[in-house]
Protein backbone atom coordinates (compact mmCIF):
# COMPACT_ATOMS: atom_id res chain seq x y z
CA UNK A 1 0.00 0.00 0.00
CA UNK A 2 1.61 3.28 -1.09
CA UNK A 3 1.67 6.44 1.94
CA UNK A 4 0.91 10.19 0.80
CA UNK A 5 3.60 12.16 1.92
CA UNK A 6 3.62 13.87 5.39
CA UNK A 7 3.48 17.50 3.41
CA UNK A 8 0.68 16.32 1.41
CA UNK A 9 -1.29 14.95 4.14
CA UNK A 10 -3.28 18.39 4.41
CA UNK A 11 -3.81 19.02 1.17
CA UNK A 12 -5.16 15.41 0.25
CA UNK A 13 -8.24 15.54 3.21
CA UNK A 14 -8.84 19.16 1.65
CA UNK A 15 -9.29 17.72 -1.54
CA UNK A 16 -11.40 15.00 -0.12
CA UNK A 17 -13.77 17.34 1.71
CA UNK A 18 -13.89 19.12 -1.60
CA UNK A 19 -14.86 15.89 -3.54
CA UNK A 20 -17.41 15.24 -1.15
CA UNK A 21 -18.68 18.15 -0.91
CA UNK A 22 -19.06 18.18 -4.78
CA UNK A 23 -20.97 15.10 -4.37
CA UNK A 24 -23.09 16.60 -2.72
CA UNK A 25 -23.90 19.05 -4.39
CA UNK A 26 -24.21 16.81 -7.46
CA UNK A 27 -26.74 14.82 -6.40
CA UNK A 28 -29.26 17.92 -5.90
CA UNK A 29 -28.63 19.15 -8.97
CA UNK A 30 -32.04 18.68 -10.37
CA UNK A 31 -30.69 19.38 -14.44
CA UNK A 32 -28.39 16.42 -14.38
CA UNK A 33 -29.59 13.20 -15.00
CA UNK A 34 -27.78 10.60 -13.28
CA UNK A 35 -29.84 6.99 -13.21
CA UNK A 36 -30.11 5.05 -9.22
CA UNK A 37 -26.91 3.01 -9.96
CA UNK A 38 -24.98 5.95 -10.47
CA UNK A 39 -26.54 7.99 -7.35
CA UNK A 40 -25.48 4.89 -5.03
CA UNK A 41 -22.10 4.85 -6.58
CA UNK A 42 -21.61 8.51 -5.56
CA UNK A 43 -23.40 8.15 -1.95
CA UNK A 44 -21.21 5.15 -1.24
CA UNK A 45 -18.00 6.85 -2.30
CA UNK A 46 -19.21 10.21 -0.24
CA UNK A 47 -19.49 7.99 2.86
CA UNK A 48 -16.44 6.32 2.87
CA UNK A 49 -14.64 10.38 2.55
CA UNK A 50 -17.04 11.35 4.87
CA UNK A 51 -16.01 8.19 7.58
CA UNK A 52 -12.53 8.70 6.87
CA UNK A 53 -12.09 12.73 7.00
CA UNK A 54 -14.81 13.54 9.36
CA UNK A 55 -14.55 11.80 12.50
CA UNK A 56 -13.99 12.81 16.21
CA UNK A 57 -12.40 10.71 18.17
CA UNK A 58 -14.50 10.19 21.92
CA UNK A 59 -12.22 11.74 23.76
CA UNK A 60 -12.29 15.04 22.06
CA UNK A 61 -16.21 15.03 22.12
CA UNK A 62 -16.27 14.43 25.93
CA UNK A 63 -13.55 17.18 26.14
CA UNK A 64 -15.10 19.89 23.95
CA UNK A 65 -18.42 19.53 26.33
CA UNK A 66 -16.58 19.86 29.51
CA UNK A 67 -17.46 23.63 31.01
CA UNK A 68 -14.03 24.96 32.10
CA UNK A 69 -12.76 28.34 30.81
CA UNK A 70 -9.84 29.83 29.36
CA UNK A 71 -7.81 30.63 32.69
CA UNK A 72 -8.09 26.61 33.39
CA UNK A 73 -6.61 25.83 30.16
CA UNK A 74 -3.96 28.31 30.13
CA UNK A 75 -2.87 26.77 33.78
CA UNK A 76 -3.28 23.02 33.04
CA UNK A 77 -1.34 23.69 30.10
CA UNK A 78 1.69 25.44 31.90
CA UNK A 79 1.59 22.95 34.80
CA UNK A 80 1.15 20.15 32.22
CA UNK A 81 4.57 21.57 30.52
CA UNK A 82 6.61 22.17 33.31
CA UNK A 83 5.45 18.78 35.05
CA UNK A 84 7.78 16.47 32.56
CA UNK A 85 10.62 19.19 32.91
CA UNK A 86 10.06 19.08 37.04
CA UNK A 87 11.07 23.07 36.63
CA UNK A 88 9.15 24.49 39.73
CA UNK A 89 5.81 23.30 39.64
CA UNK A 90 4.62 22.75 43.60
CA UNK A 91 2.28 20.70 45.13
CA UNK A 92 0.06 23.09 46.07
CA UNK A 93 -0.44 24.50 42.57
CA UNK A 94 -1.08 20.92 41.33
CA UNK A 95 -3.63 20.82 44.16
CA UNK A 96 -5.66 24.11 43.25
CA UNK A 97 -5.69 23.33 40.20
CA UNK A 98 -7.08 19.54 40.73
CA UNK A 99 -9.31 21.48 42.91
CA UNK A 100 -10.26 23.79 40.22
CA UNK A 101 -11.08 21.36 37.63
CA UNK A 102 -13.25 19.47 40.11
CA UNK A 103 -15.06 22.11 41.91
CA UNK A 104 -16.20 24.33 38.87
CA UNK A 105 -18.71 22.17 37.53
CA UNK A 106 -20.83 22.28 41.08
CA UNK A 107 -20.24 25.62 41.46
CA UNK A 108 -21.33 26.64 38.17
CA UNK A 109 -24.61 24.45 38.80
CA UNK A 110 -25.51 26.08 42.07
CA UNK A 111 -24.67 29.76 41.07
CA UNK A 112 -27.01 28.77 37.95
CA UNK A 113 -29.66 27.18 39.60
CA UNK A 114 -29.48 30.34 42.54
CA UNK A 115 -29.69 33.17 39.30
CA UNK A 116 -32.37 30.91 37.39
CA UNK A 117 -34.65 31.40 41.48
CA UNK A 118 -33.54 35.13 41.72
CA UNK A 119 -34.72 35.55 38.49
CA UNK A 120 -37.71 33.82 38.39
CA UNK A 121 -38.85 35.84 41.53
CA UNK A 122 -38.25 39.46 40.05
CA UNK A 123 -39.79 38.28 36.57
Amino acid sequence: MARVPAEAVANVRNDMYLVSEAIRLLTKERTLALDADAKANLAAFKTQIDDATKFIPVWVKVAVGLPVSTTHVLSSGVAGTMAPNRSGLQMSTIRNLLLAWVLTLPAAIVLSGILCWLFRQVV
